[in-house]
């Protein structure tokens, strides 16, 4: 077969490094693979020097109208063309012309809404695949982030509308029949929700099969060793463009525990500025299991991957969010007692509160070695290996 994995929308390694995983099984097989990445360096780096073609993917440039946080998945298609019919047509068009250079027998989608739908126009078997988030609920209307559930139905349906007329003009244009709903985007395709139930964005749902992460482990490379001090160990993964890093440094360089800091691509000026007795600051990748060992407290931006690791490590952590898709998967964890989410407010943030609440409520530490228990022992190659076995089958009946 040749297999063509896409990758539109969102940033981070995360993405590409789950098509990596797949990929490497598709070769194993025999199969000519290629891929079409929003980020072509990142797909590089992740798949590796090698003789897998990498294109560009497909994606929207143009700025979108002022919109609040998105409460809903329609709502994050309208940032990203569906505000605009000629947009998402020239979109549908691009991919559709990418499918004909490449002639794929099937697509393995990551975050790729629009390359699903083109291949849904063009017949071809198609696999989405991804977190909760970039796998949503086939459900009419689509639902709200768990975080926002209170938002008006009136806002919900309103972006629902809008998507979908911007979809079904898009479609009219290139002659194609219109969809009844926004999410008929993925009812030809096969959902792969990489995750586990307790770390869906929307909650566990009914009647769908959980992989677990399937890319490789995170946290390659060694570890730097801990600043030296008495007090309690923090270890900090957190990127430097967060709104509140400066703010964060400050109170944790007054507190003067021993920190580790991880901020990848954090610049050597600004490394150096932060450093001190009691701050170590790195812009490469720890080993993880090794940070976990002495750090009672752990401080990340809410990134799937990452948490999703410390969790099956028995760790919980105190979340940070940047984005919308990290607020609502920090409230599904803080729902659970499995980590702390900070406030929205990161002008009210007493980290030193934080630290004591994380430390002194045992809760948090027995749910997440609960979590790690309930998981943890699922080896990644079986679930890949089960994976792989149902994608085909999936391929081979779509044909």
């Amino acid at each position: 077969m040749r297999i063509l994995a896409v990758w539109e929308l969102g940033g981070g390694m995360g993405h590409v490094s789950l098509i990596s995983s797949v990929l490497d099984e598709f070769r194993k097989r025999g199969d000519r693979v290629f891929v079409a990445a929003r980020n072509v360096v990142s797909a590089r780096t992740a798949i590796g020097q090698g003789e897998i073609p990498i294109y560009p993917a497909p994606y929207s440039i143009s700025g979108s109208p002022p919109l609040p946080p998105s409460a809903s998945y329609p709502e994050v298609l309208l940032r990203v063309g569906y505000h605009d019919a000629e947009t998402l047509r020239a979109l549908l068009e691009s991919w559709r012309h990418l499918f004909d250079l490449l002639q794929p027998d099937v697509v393995f989608a990551e975050h790729s809404p629009t390359a699903v739908l083109a291949a849904r126009i063009q017949g071809l078997p198609c696999a989405h695949a991804g977190t909760g988030f970039t796998v949503p609920p086939c459900e009419r209307p689509m639902p709200p982030f768990l975080n926002l559930t209170a938002t008006a139905g009136s806002r919900l349906a309103t972006a629902e509308s809008q998507v979908l007329q911007v979809i079904n003009t898009a479609l009219q244009g290139i002659g194609c029949e219109p969809l009844s709903h926004v999410a008929a985007i993925f009812d030809h395709s096969m959902p792969v929700l990489c995750t586990y139930p307790e770390l869906d964005h929307y909650g566990k749902r009914a009647g769908v099969d959980y992989w677990g992460t399937i890319d490789r482990a995170h946290w390659p490379g060694g570890f730097p060793g801990w600043p030296a001090g008495r007090k309690r160990r923090i270890f900090v993964y957190l990127h430097h463009h967060y709104p509140a890093f400066s703010g964060l440094v400050g109170q944790l360089q007054r507190l003067g525990n021993p920190t580790l800091l991880v901020s990848p691509g954090i610049p050597a000026s600004m490394a150096a500025k932060i450093s001190t007795t009691s701050i170590k600051v790195t812009a490469r990748p720890v080993d993880l299991r090794e940070a976990v060992k002495a750090a009672p407290v752990i401080f990340t931006n809410a990134g799937h991957g990452t948490a999703a690791s410390l969790l099956l490590l028995g760790t919980p952590m105190v979340m940070l969010p940047r984005f919308v898709e990290q607020s609502a998967f920090a409230y599904r964890l803080a729902q659970q007692g499995l980590s702390i989410m900070a406030s929205p407010n990161p002008a009210n943030h007493d980290y030193g509160k934080m630290i004591d609440r994380l430390t002194a409520t045992a809760q948090y530490t027995e749910n997440a070695v609960r979590f790690a228990e309930r998981w943890a022992g699922v080896e990644r190659p079986v679930r890949l290996a089960a994976l792989m076995e149902r994608l085909v089958t999936w391929y081979s009946n779509d044909d």
